[in-house]
């Protein structure tokens, strides 16, 4: 529920356990510092979104996208403001498995 206007991107950092513990407070700030006062950005942190196995992360526009480096956020808003996919060698959905060092077509 939105009591104000929302950005067109979402933006919602997990803070929970095991992204914490990899940094996602730091990473947190970091996209509020760079995209807080954008009105096209909405920045929030989350409880927890359910994807430990890639901490720290975050759902951009319902993508899940991780691990994330604050190193990336930069980019990561360009790619937005840009109309491009947000990292799309770090979303969830385009990995042959979870296991982002598992080989394609391994047996």
């Amino acid at each position: 529920l939105h009591m104000r206007p929302a950005g067109r991107n979402s933006i919602y950092v997990c803070t929970n356990i095991s992204c914490s513990l990899n940094g996602a407070h730091e990473l947190f700030a970091t996209f509020q510092e760079q995209a807080g006062a954008d009105p096209e950005f909405e920045v929030r942190s989350f409880e927890c979104l359910g994807a430990c196995d890639i901490a720290p992360m975050a759902s951009v526009n319902d993508q899940y996208v991780g691990p994330i480096e604050v190193a990336e956020v930069p980019t990561l808003l360009q790619q937005l403001r840009d109309g491009e996919e947000p990292l799309p060698e770090k979303q969830i959905s385009r990995r042959a498995s979870v296991d982002p060092n598992a080989r394609r077509g391994a047996s």
